[in-house]
């Protein structure tokens, strides 16, 4: 699936380095593409809006979050 800039995604697996569980939502800050090869910037935020992680993931570890 293709995501755009501030779409709201989760992860489709655990990222236990990085203290982000499955399903751990985040937001689209950059969309990198490549040869058809994608990947996003997302920020991960807590309940207060302070940045758990800013990571750049590759396509197909994430999902839509709605």
């Amino acid at each position: 699936m293709k995501f755009e800039l501030y779409d709201v995604v989760a992860l489709t697996s655990p990222m236990p380095e990085e203290g982000l569980p499955e399903g751990a939502r985040g937001t689209v800050l950059q969309v990198y593409e490549e040869d058809e090869k994608r990947a996003y910037l997302v920020e991960f935020c807590d309940a207060e809006g302070m940045t758990l992680a800013l990571l750049t993931i590759h396509d197909g570890v994430l999902m839509a979050s709605g």
